[in-house]
C-alpha cells in the first residue's frame, strides 16, 4: 500500500495537467511503413513538467458518443507520451513509430526524450495512420484509452476528405461517413480552428498523404501568435509523397530563419506527348515549394490537377503530357519564415511527329498514295512501324516515308532511341471512280454524215478532257458530222485517269429495197424439187446495198402441183419488199417398159391362172410401174391370144405393150396300155362290147 501510494504521488507532482489547446499539431506523414513507423509533431504552448504524460489516438469518434473498437480495427491504437525532461512553450515535439525527440530548430537536429509506448490496440509500431485519410487526437488520463475514464482532448488534425458526407473546421467528418476508420466527428471539448484543425483535400476530394505548418503567418513568438498562424491553412503545405517533419519553425521568439538557399535546379526533360515528366528542386533551411509554369506569357504559379501532382512539394510530377505543353518552362520558388528563393528554369521538350507531305490517290482503284512523316524534340535514330488498318501487324522499318499506298486509313508508330513513342493517323482519299458515257443527239442519213454524239462523265476529278475515234479524232465533248457507225471516245480528268464509252450511229433508212428482176422465173422440176434447187432472189437497197431474200415457204417439194414461194427484202431499217415465185413440179414422160418385147407366153392345153405375171415398165417420178390388163389372164381353149399391158404412172402418162399367149396341143396320146388284148367273141362282137 506505502509502494502504491508514494508511486501516486510521485506521479501526481510531476504531471503537468493541459487543457484544450496547449499543445497543437504541426506536421503528420502517414507514408512510411508500419515497420518504420508514422510521424506526427506538434507545438508546445505550455511549459510541462518533466514525466508529463499525453496520450494519442488514430481512433474516429462518431455518432455524437461512439470511437472506433482497436479490437475489431486492428489498424486503430493508442499510445502514450511521457516527456523525459521539463520542456518550455514553442518546443516541438517528434514522434515517429514508439519514439519521441525533442526538435532543434537552430541545427536541424532531434534529441530523444521520454518514452512512447503502446496503450490501447495491437498495432507493431505506432500509431498506423491511413494514407487515405486519418485524424490524431491527444489527451490526458483515461489510463492511455480514449474511452477511459477521467480523459481530457487537447488537441486533434484530421486530414480525411469524406465523399458524399460533410466536411468542416468546425465539424470534421460528420453525415454518412463519419463511422469508419479513416474519418472522425469533431471530438468532445475540442474547437476547431482554436486546439483542432482541419486539413481539407490536397486536390477535389483526394486527401493528403502527410501536411506541415510552413513556419508562415507573422511572428511565432506567444502562445496566441503561434495558434492563429498553426490555425490557417494557408500556412499549411499538404502532400501526396513523404515530407520532411517538422518544418525549421523557431516557436517562442527565436532569431529569424535564414532564407532559403537553391541546391538542386531543375533540369531539362525530354520525354514524350502523353508521356511522364519529373522535374527536381531543392534548397536548404526547410522551405515549402511553389511551382511555376511559363507557356509562353510570364511564369504562373501551378496547382496540383489535370497532368500536374506535386506542385508544393520539391518533385513537380507532369502525367499525360498534352502536345501543347511543348516548350514550357519550369522553375520553383522555395519560401519560409526567413524569405523566398527562385531556381533556374528548365524547359520541357515534346517528342512529336506530324504528316509533313500527304500524296492522295489520283485515280479510283490505283496504289499511287504516299505518306511522309517528320520528327521533332526526340533523339534518333528512329524507327518506324506502319500499318493500313486498326491494328499495327507490319515490321519496324527506318524509312519515314511510304508509298504505293491504296485509299484508307493508316497509322504510324514512331520510336526514338530513349524508346519514346508517338503515334499519328491519316487517311489517303480518292477520288470516286471515272465513269464514261456517251448518247446519240443524231443518227445520219443513208450514206450521209450528219450523225451527232455527246459524251459525259461522272466521278473522277473534275477537267475533263475528250478523243473520239472518228477520222476527225475529235475533243470536245459533242463529235459531230458522224457518218453510220460505232465510235468510242476516250474520256481524260485531270488527273489523268480515262475509261471509255461507245455509240452507234444508224444510217435513216426510209426506202424499200428493190427487186433486182421484176418477175421471178417459174420453177419447173420433173418429180421434185431436192434442197439446193432454188435459189434466193436479190434485191438493192439504197443503204444496205444486195439484200437476198428470205421466205418462210418450204423450198423443197415432192408432191406434183403448183406452189407459191413468197421472198421478202428486209434492209433492217424496218424497210421491206415482197416478191412471189412460182414452182411446178410435173411429170409428163412416160413409163418406158423394162423389155423392148415381151416374150409370147405358149401352154399346152390351157393357161392357168398364175402362169402370166405382169411385167413392169419404169417411170421417171413413180420409179417401177406393173402394168395392167383388162384382158383375161387364164385360157382353156387352144388358141393365140393378145394381152395389151398398160403402163400408168398415175400422172396421166401411160404406155402400152402387147404380149402373145398360144394354147396349143402338139402331143399324140398315149396308149393306156401297151398291147392290146385280143378280143375273143363268140359269133360276133355286138356293139359296147
Amino acid at each position: 500500500m506505502i509502494g502504491l501510494f508514494l508511486l501516486a504521488g510521485e506521479k501526481a507532482n510531476s504531471q503537468t495537467t493541459l487543457s484544450p489547446g496547449d499543445i497543437l499539431f504541426t506536421g503528420f506523414d502517414a507514408t512510411f511503413s508500419p515497420s518504420n513507423g508514422d510521424v506526427f509533431t506538434f507545438v508546445l504552448l505550455k511549459d510541462i513538467t518533466s514525466g508529463t504524460v499525453i496520450s494519442f489516438t488514430d481512433r474516429g469518434y462518431f455518432g455524437g458518443s461512439s470511437w472506433q473498437s482497436v479490437s475489431t480495427i486492428s489498424s486503430e491504437s493508442d499510445i502514450t507520451w511521457t516527456s523525459g525532461s521539463a520542456l518550455s512553450l514553442g518546443t516541438q515535439i517528434y514522434i515517429k513509430g514508439l519514439t519521441a525527440s525533442v526538435f532543434d530548430p537552430s541545427g536541424g537536429t532531434y534529441t530523444p526524450n521520454g518514452t512512447v509506448a503502446l496503450t490501447n490496440g495491437t498495432s507493431s509500431n505506432g500509431l498506423n495512420l491511413s494514407a487515405i485519410g486519418d485524424e490524431i487526437i491527444a489527451y490526458q488520463g483515461g489510463g492511455g484509452s480514449v474511452t477511459g475514464s477521467g480523459v481530457t482532448i487537447i488537441a486533434g488534425i484530421n486530414y480525411y476528405y469524406c465523399v458524399g458526407g460533410s466536411n468542416s473546421t468546425a465539424g470534421w467528418n460528420s453525415g454518412s461517413c463519419a463511422d469508419n476508420p479513416n474519418s472522425s466527428e469533431m471530438p468532445p471539448g475540442l474547437t476547431g480552428g482554436f486546439d483542432a484543425y482541419f486539413t481539407g483535400p490536397i486536390s477535389g476530394t483526394d486527401a493528403p498523404d502527410a501536411g506541415y505548418f510552413s513556419c508562415t503567418g507573422g511572428s511565432l513568438s506567444t502562445a496566441s501568435q503561434i495558434r492563429t498562424a498553426v490555425m490557417n491553412s494557408a500556412n499549411w503545405v499538404l502532400s501526396a509523397t513523404t515530407v520532411t517533419l517538422p518544418n525549421t519553425c523557431t516557436f517562442g521568439g527565436s532569431p529569424p530563419v535564414p532564407t532559403p538557399v537553391v541546391t538542386t535546379d531543375p533540369e531539362d526533360v525530354h520525354t514524350s506527348v502523353s508521356g511522364f515528366a519529373l522535374f527536381e528542386c531543392t534548397a536548404t533551411n526547410s522551405p515549402t515549394y511553389q511551382w511555376q509554369v511559363d507557356s509562353g506569357s510570364g511564369f504562373t504559379n501551378i496547382s496540383n490537377g489535370g497532368v500536374y501532382s506535386g506542385a508544393t512539394t520539391s518533385f513537380l510530377t507532369l502525367l499525360l503530357i498534352p502536345e501543347s505543353m511543348d516548350g514550357n518552362l519550369y522553375r520553383c520558388v522555395a519560401t519560409n519564415s526567413g524569405g523566398s528563393v527562385t531556381s533556374a528554369s528548365a524547359s520541357l521538350t515534346l517528342f512529336k511527329a506530324s504528316f509533313t507531305s500527304q500524296t492522295n490517290v489520283d485515280c479510283h482503284g490505283d496504289s499511287t498514295g504516299s505518306l511522309t512523316v517528320t520528327v521533332e524534340g526526340g533523339t534518333g535514330p528512329y524507327t518506324y512501324q506502319w500499318d493500313h488498318g486498326p491494328y499495327l501487324s507490319n515490321s519496324s522499318s527506318t524509312s519515314n516515308t511510304v508509298t504505293g499506298l491504296s485509299a484508307g486509313e493508316y497509322h504510324v508508330i514512331i520510336e526514338d532511341s530513349n524508346y519514346y513513342i508517338y503515334g499519328l493517323t491519316a487517311t489517303i482519299t480518292e477520288p470516286s471512280a471515272l465513269v464514261a458515257s456517251a448518247v446519240v443527239n443524231n443518227n445520219t442519213v443513208c450514206g450521209g454524215s450528219t450523225g451527232q454524239a455527246t459524251a459525259s462523265s461522272t466521278g473522277g476529278t473534275s477537267g475533263y478532257s475528250y478523243l473520239w475515234d472518228d477520222s476527225l479524232a475529235q475533243t470536245t465533248a459533242t463529235a459531230t458530222g458522224l457518218s453510220a457507225g460505232t465510235y468510242t471516245v476516250t474520256i481524260k480528268d485531270s488527273k489523268n485517269c480515262e475509261d471509255t464509252a461507245t455509240v452507234t450511229i444508224t444510217a435513216i433508212d426510209s426506202t424499200n429495197p428493190v427487186a433486182d428482176v421484176a418477175t421471178l422465173p417459174t420453177i419447173t422440176a420433173q418429180c421434185e424439187v431436192t434442197a439446193g434447187t432454188i435459189t434466193a432472189p436479190t434485191a438493192t437497197d439504197n443503204c444496205e446495198g444486195t439484200i437476198t431474200g428470205t421466205t418462210s415457204d418450204p423450198l423443197t417439194y415432192a408432191a406434183q402441183g403448183t406452189y407459191t414461194i413468197t421472198w421478202t427484202y428486209d434492209d433492217g431499217n424496218g424497210n421491206t419488199t415482197t416478191q412471189t415465185q412460182s414452182v411446178v413440179v410435173d411429170d409428163t414422160t412416160a413409163p418406158v417398159a423394162d423389155v423392148t418385147t415381151l416374150p409370147t407366153i405358149t401352154a399346152q392345153c390351157e393357161v392357168t391362172a398364175g402362169t402370166i405375171t405382169a411385167p413392169t415398165a419404169t417411170d421417171n417420178c413413180e420409179g417401177t410401174i406393173t402394168g395392167t390388163t383388162t384382158d383375161p389372164l387364164t385360157y382353156s381353149a387352144q388358141g393365140t391370144y393378145t394381152i395389151t399391158w398398160t403402163y400408168n404412172d398415175g400422172n396421166g402418162n401411160t404406155t402400152t405393150q402387147t404380149q402373145t399367149v398360144i394354147v396349143d396341143d402338139t402331143t399324140a396320146p398315149v396308149a393306156d396300155v401297151a398291147t392290146l388284148p385280143t378280143i375273143t367273141a363268140q359269133c360276133e362282137v355286138t356293139a359296147g362290147t
